[in-house]
């Protein structure tokens, strides 16, 4: 087996037509044309004939997806639907529908998803006034779900870019983080 392969036109139609998506179609390209299985591979995928990883959307779930998010957040909708949050995420984009009922705030759950931390690390930072947020229709939220924090668009976007660091880089909601520091809220998108 080569090490390096320099690859011809004619050895990449050979994998082009033979190609199976299989783990044996790779073996059994790379005996004949001389090289490692990782070398097909690669030229597989730079070929662009990998198989779609996600499914598409149809126009059913496009309108299951519409209706669902009135009134739920996309991490419900994400496992009534059996999709990623990032597929759902970006096919609201795509489709130019809100994913959120309240304009301009939100809650400590809310920028506990949009951050990728949990509830308790967002109570954290607003008691240690990190992070401004207001006690929802005046009264302070307790653990019996009566009241929340209300934390305002800008107050978030002024913390992220004060504190870049908490940001983790896992389970964030990219999208939405994109669009708080941009300024661009779902209340700007038309239906």
């Amino acid at each position: 087996m080569k090490i390096y392969h320099k690859w011809t036109d004619e050895e990449r139609e050979v994998i082009r037509c033979g190609y199976c998506h299989t783990k044996r179609s790779k073996d059994e390209l790379a005996a004949r044309l001389g090289t490692t299985r990782q070398a097909v591979a690669a030229q597989v995928q730079l070929l662009g004939i990998t198989r779609q990883v996600g499914r598409a959307w149809t126009d059913a779930e496009d309108r299951k997806l519409i209706k669902l998010l009135e009134s739920h957040c996309p991490q419900y909708v994400a496992k009534m639907m059996h999709r990623s949050v990032s597929s759902v995420v970006s096919r609201s984009k795509r489709l130019g529908v809100r994913r959120r009922m309240r304009d301009s705030w939100f809650t400590e759950k809310d920028v506990g998803t949009i951050l990728g931390h949990s509830c308790r690390w967002v109570r954290k930072r607003i008691d240690e006034g990190k992070l401004k947020a207001t006690y929802h229709n005046g009264h302070h939220p307790s653990g019996k779900g009566l009241s929340m924090w209300h934390i305002e668009e800008s107050d978030l976007r002024e913390f992220i870019r004060t504190y870049p660091q908490e940001l983790t880089g896992r389970n964030v909601d990219m999208i939405m983080l994109v669009d708080i520091l941009a300024g661009v809220s779902d209340k700007n998108i038309e239906r």
